[in-house]
């Protein structure tokens, strides 16, 4: 999978939690039969949430598998670093030199209202 279509993807399952229309997402060439999977891991306070939004969002978008592991934000990170998922859900951004390790980059997106809990996944 391309990491344009991961930030897609993750951007309109963000979109959707937010309450925005996801009409824009859905016209950049998302609606594809092509099974996609997307994998990722990290926060526990944001969790309950993302698994509504992915809940919601895979109602309309079947062939889109989205899963997260709550499994603490330095654990998602470490994962992230290690290509084991597309995505990492902390409530701290990526280091620099962390950063720099990621071969296409990253982009850090805020996901959630309360304090701040970025997701990152490759830019």
């Amino acid at each position: 999978m391309t990491a344009e279509l991961v930030v897609r993807v993750t951007a309109v399952l963000f979109a959707l939690g937010a309450g925005l229309s996801t009409e824009v997402g859905s016209s950049q060439s998302l609606a594809t039969t092509t099974p996609v999977s997307l994998s990722g891991a990290g926060a526990t306070l944001p969790a309950p949430l993302y698994k509504k939004w992915i809940a919601v969002y895979r109602a309309s978008h079947p062939n889109v598998a989205i899963a997260y592991d709550a499994v603490g934000s330095g654990e998602g990170i470490k994962r992230f670093l290690a290509e084991a998922v597309d995505f990492a859900g902390s409530d701290e951004f990526l280091s620099a030199k962390d950063a720099s390790k990621v071969e296409n980059g990253v982009a850090t997106v805020p996901s959630t209202e309360w304090l701040c809990s970025p997701t990152t996944f490759p830019a």
